[in-house]
């Protein structure tokens, strides 16, 4: 296959890691380690082995825990003695002479070419391009040559995490901030339910790995309406799949689904699903409005009849009827790391630019902000945090009706954040700050706060507000009049609007809200209070109410920009280039695989593995590429694959809330061929390369100044997007721990993800308008397979294993089950102090190695399923 030019490292950096392997270098690298610590697979036990990192050259999905309280399922016993008869471990082989150990990571015979299909041969200037040779990698300098370093040393390089410049003008006090925000993330009671948290959906190595009612039937498909090459499926009317193929609601997830794309031989029996594994979230519910100082909201349980299922359980403990929790349509994606992200999100929607409301930064022209200026009065103001993409994913699960919040969108019913902000800051004895949960004493950030062996803390969450806030976006005395659709506020310095509850809130009428199985209720700690009137008489929003999504989410920046990963046998050996029991042999030429034959590096690069990265925007964020077929702009770190069929989810090509692109290439060339009239500024347009990777023009640079300025046309063989169907390029650390992968969540073991790619895709056919050029079949040996899977598993953080701090955390009570609605019935995830506990597990308990099935045939000879 093709192979992208290695990066040339930074002088810097080449400096530092010369001086770093000195001494390996006048010995030879490899061929003086002793063999006693060189690791191959053959000596590798089985039960040590941690699967750590998916090949992806551009989505891999990080996304679940285990859980524990699941049943066990005898199939999938059967199936894992069965995987042990057929995966043995060879016999270990005599320990090398040292001299010989460099053989073993010299780069292997070049395989036959692989004849391409008819679909595949569109460019000739593609065909002529000539690989360029790759020297094996021995040392961890030699490393650098690939755009690989340390996450550590960077981020010491960098002077720290991408973080907005000007968060001081917000922030004045950011351990107070980390506090607040690390508590806001996982305390149950910012769910409208009482038991939503972030957390419950990023609790295990920051992903999801519960089993049993995770499943989504494909609410996201849409049309097979392809219009141009520019607008594509950008206007496709949805079509949304509501029939469950590999679970029905509420029933667990086992070994033998997955993958979720099988192709069975000799009998040709093709099947797909398009499920999702997920992560379930609230009941349908009406909101009626948040009650201060208790942790449910108050709202009307509906009938949903998508998620609903049979009881098994004793009634008297769960939820009534049929209805049960809700489940999202994409995987969970790990929040470790998450702050190296240019926007976050699978499609990116998590604007870098946050605008202190909503995920979708500048494209917002009505986010604003309540600023108190120093005459007095307020003022509503736009704000901008540039690299604040975490920020612009924290304030948007919280008003899903998937996820966290009560609502109807049907009926046009939605919870706000001054709703929440009420909920949590208002009342003379207010809302205790994870109330219903256990923080350890010796919690990295809050245990100085914990009121163990009592749940919650010991200050209440406007004391945090007001120390890690600056005044400016509180203090003010007087109340806000907030209308659901916009903010019109009508404030009179020190005479607080007052307004009943019948004035103000929603007045939504639906069927299903009127009907006799409709549950009115407001639940906490078991009880059930009917028909309650908490806001009758009461006063709006205050300030900092009314600003509680900026707090909300600049908190959780802060918060989860601590969670960075990079302890892990892979950054020990850039940094020290010595080789050991976690990084030995095996996963040197795992290595050399990652980097050369199967090309994982063209998309997980860098220190952060990923170049869906603010490090990787400074130099391209719209980039021309030559596509499977043809040229394309695309959005840098973002990809179509070929895991699902485009029509099943259009990721990267989707909207926003204002019906305009959230992909930056698009709205380019939307802006420049008047397509869209778009009045905010386009990230990216002023820096479009005026040539592509092949050297071909993409516009007239009149000003020669490398770029193709927002005011030049676009070639017409650029005049194309290749964005739906394309999703973000995760970063590796930890995949070992945070299956199932991809953005469907559809394979559940590191094995089965190299497959995928060594197999060319699942749809590459169907999907070939946006496909990636890197999807094509890579000949890869079993060995080679092996080695590659060793590699990802060097990237675990042993820290992230066992949530040591910084990964330490509050307890979390968690639903397992799809019925489930009161406390006592929940999972139990104990507090953590920074020390750390119990190791995670992976996804089913299933070994890294495992193929489970493996769909026969690659899409270059038409024999994978091309539906």
């Amino acid at each position: 296959p093709p192979v992208v030019a290695p990066a040339v490292a930074a002088p810097a950096v080449i400096a530092a890691l010369e001086a770093s392997v000195a001494g390996l270098a006048q010995v030879g690298p490899v061929a003086q380690v002793d063999p006693a610590q060189v690791d191959p697979v053959a000596q590798v036990d089985p039960a040590q082995v941690d699967p750590v990192g998916q090949v992806d050259p551009a989505v891999v999905d990080p996304a679940a825990p285990v859980d524990p309280a699941a049943p066990v399922d005898a199939a999938a016993e059967a199936d894992a003695a069965t995987l042990a008869l057929t995966h043995a471990a060879p016999e270990a082989p005599e320990a090398p002479e040292a001299p010989e150990a460099i053989e073993a990571i010299e780069a292997p015979e070049a395989p036959e070419a692989i004849e391409a299909p008819e679909a595949f041969e569109a460019d000739a200037a593609l065909a002529h391009v000539e690989p360029i040779p790759i020297s094996p990698i021995t040392t961890s300098f030699e490393a650098t040559s690939h755009g690989l370093q340390s996450l550590r040393t960077a981020v010491i390089n960098d002077g720290g995490v991408p973080l907005p410049g000007n968060l001081d003008q917000f922030v004045r006090d950011r351990e107070a901030a980390i506090q607040l925000g690390k508590a806001l993330f996982w305390d149950m009671q910012v769910g409208s339910d009482g038991i939503q948290a972030c957390a419950s959906c990023h609790y295990k190595a920051g992903a999801d790995g519960r089993t049993k009612n995770q499943m989504n039937p494909g609410l996201l498909r849409f049309a097979n309406k392809r219009k141009d090459n520019v607008e594509g499926y950008f206007d496709a009317p949805a079509l949304p799949d509501k029939d469950f193929d590999t679970k029905a609601p509420n029933e667990s997830v086992v070994r033998s689904d997955y993958p979720f794309v099988k192709y069975l031989n000799p009998v040709g029996d093709q099947r797909n699903s398009n499920d999702i594994t997920s992560s379930m979230g609230v009941f349908l519910t009406l909101f009626k409005g948040s009650v201060e100082a208790r942790p449910v909201d108050w709202g009307q349980r509906l009938e949903d009849s998508l998620f609903r299922a049979e009881k098994s359980e004793d009634p008297v403990y769960m939820a009534s009827g049929n209805t049960i929790r809700r489940v999202p349509p994409r995987n969970a994606p790990s929040t470790i790391n998450a702050v190296f992200n240019f926007t976050n999100f699978w499609d990116g929607r998590a604007n870098n630019e946050f605008n202190g409301q909503n995920p979708f930064g500048q494209q917002d022209p009505n986010a604003k902000v309540w600023v108190l200026r120093g005459d007095g009065s307020v003022v509503q103001e736009s704000i901008v945090l540039k690299d604040a993409s975490l920020a612009s994913q924290a304030v948007g699960p919280p008003l899903s009706h998937f996820e966290m919040s009560f609502g109807d969108p049907d009926v046009g019913n939605a919870r706000t954040y001054p709703e929440i902000g009420k909920k949590l800051l208002r009342g003379s004895t207010p809302i205790v700050p994870l109330g219903q949960q256990i923080v350890d004493p010796y919690d990295s950030v809050l245990g100085e706060l914990s009121m163990s062996p009592s749940p919650g803390l010991n200050i209440e969450y406007r004391q945090l507000v007001k120390a890690a806030f600056r005044p400016e976006y509180w203090e003010f005395d007087g109340r806000f009049e907030l209308d659901q659709a916009e903010i019109s506020p009508e404030l009179t310095a020190g005479q607080p609007i007052v307004e009943t509850i019948e004035a103000t809130s929603t007045e939504a009428t639906s069927t299903e809200a009127s009907s006799d199985d409709a549950v009115d209720e407001l639940s906490t700690y078991g009880e059930y209070l009917t028909d309650p009137d908490p806001l009758t008489d009461k006063p709006r929003f205050t300030h900092a109410e009314a600003n509680f999504a900026m707090i909300f989410g600049i908190s959780i920046m802060l918060y989860e920009s601590t969670l960075v990963s990079d302890e892990t046998p892979f950054d020990r050996w850039m940094e020290t280039g010595v080789l050991d029991g976690e990084f030995g042999a095996t996963e040197l030429r795992g290595l050399n695989v990652f980097t050369g034959k199967a090309g994982c590096v063209a998309c997980h690069t860098g220190p952060e593995l990923t170049n869906a990265t603010v490090r990787y925007a400074l130099d391209e964020i719209i980039e021309p590429m030559p596509m499977a077929q043809g040229f394309a702009l695309y959005d840098n770190g973002f990809y179509n694959l070929g895991v699902t069929p485009t029509t099943d989810d259009v990721g990267r090509g989707g909207k926003d809330l204002n019906g305009k692109p959230i992909a930056f290439s698009r709205q380019a060339l939307f802006d420049r061929l008047g397509v869209q009239n778009l009045e905010f500024p386009i990230m990216g347009n002023e820096t479009v390369p005026n040539a592509g990777e092949l050297g071909n023009m993409v516009c007239t640079d009149g000003d020669a100044d490398g770029f193709c300025d927002s005011g030049t046309s676009i070639v017409p063989e650029f005049q194309r997007v290749a964005v739906d169907g394309a999703f973000k390029t995760p970063g590796l650390r930890n995949v070992e721990l945070t299956g199932p992968y991809f953005h469907n969540g559809g394979m559940a073991t590191l094995k089965q993800v190299v497959e995928f790619y060594d197999r060319g895709g699942n749809f590459c056919d169907s999907n070939l308008d946006d496909l990636s050029p890197d999807i094509h079949p890579l000949g890869l040996s079993e060995a080679e397979k092996e080695e590659l899977v060793a590699f990802m598993i060097s990237l675990t953080d042993d820290r992230v294993r066992r949530n040591e701090q910084p990964f330490d955390h509050p307890q979390l009570l968690l639903p397992t089950d799809g019925f489930q609605d009161r406390l006592d019935r929940l999972h139990d995830i104990p507090a953590v102090g920074a020390t750390g506990g119990e190791p995670l597990t992976r996804f089913l308990d299933l070994d890294p190695q495992d193929s489970i099935f493996t769909p026969e045939g690659v899409c270059s000879n038409g024999a994978a399923p091309h539906l």
